[in-house]
C-alpha cells in the first residue's frame, strides 16, 4: 500500500531531504503512523508541516512519528512539531514520538521542548495510550529512557533522572514518558 492509498494526494509534494512513509493503525480509527527518514531543517520543515497538516485535515487526529531514521532536526523543525501538535490537539487529537534518534532527543532537550514533545517507549505503548480513555494506568516495572534507551524501573508517576545520560524524565498519570517536567 502506498501513501496515496492511505491519504489521497499525499505524495503530490516531495522533498529531497525528507521521506515520509504512512501506515494506518488497524485497531484504531483516525490514527496514522508517519515514518520519517532524513533531516528536518530549514528546507524540509515546510514540506514536513504541510504533509502532517494534510493528515490532520483529512481526519487523522492521532499521529505517531517514528524518528529513528531522522538524524538531524533544526530549531525550525522543533517549532514545526509544536505547530503540528497544536493542530492535532485543537481538533481533539494528540501526537507521540517513537524511536527518537539520540541526536534529535538532545536537540529537544537543549531547546527545553521536553514539556511539549512526548515520547512513548514503543509503538505498542503509543497506540495503547492513544486508545485508552483512562486517566491513570498501572505502570509496568520497566520504562525506557527516550534519550539513551536504558531500561529503568518506575512504580509511579513523577519526575526521575536517568542514571545513564542524566536526562530528566517526567512520567504522567497515564504512563506517557516525556523529557523534563511535562
Amino acid at each position: 500500500m502506498n501513501n496515496n492509498d492511505i491519504l489521497a494526494c499525499f505524495d503530490d509534494d516531495a522533498c529531497d531531504f525528507l521521506a515520509i512513509q504512512l501506515q494506518t493503525v488497524q485497531e484504531m480509527d483516525s490514527c496514522l503512523i508517519l515514518k520519517l527518514k532524513g533531516q528536518i531543517d530549514t528546507y524540509s520543515a515546510p514540506f514536513f508541516q504541510k504533509s502532517a497538516r494534510k493528515a490532520v485535515d483529512a481526519g487523522f487526529l492521532r499521529l505517531i512519528f517514528v524518528l529513528k531514521d531522522v538524524d538531524y532536526v533544526s530549531s525550525k523543525a522543533v517549532g514545526t512539531f509544536v505547530q503540528i501538535q497544536k493542530a492535532a490537539t485543537d481538533k481533539g487529537g494528540q501526537i507521540a514520538m517513537v524511536d527518537v534518534h539520540r541526536r534529535v532527543m538532545e536537540v529537544f532537550r537543549n531547546l527545553s521542548m521536553e514539556k511539549f514533545l512526548c515520547c512513548a517507549d514503543s509503538m505498542e505503548e503509543a497506540i495503547s495510550q492513544m486508545k485508552s480513555d483512562k486517566k491513570t494506568r498501572t505502570f509496568s516495572e520497566a520504562i525506557q529512557c527516550p534519550t539513551c534507551k536504558r531500561k529503568l524501573k518506575v512504580a509511579k508517576s513523577g519526575r526521575f533522572r536517568c542514571p545513564e545520560c542524566t536526562a530528566v524524565l517526567s512520567i504522567d498519570e497515564t504512563g506517557m514518558v516525556c523529557l523534563g517536567n511535562a
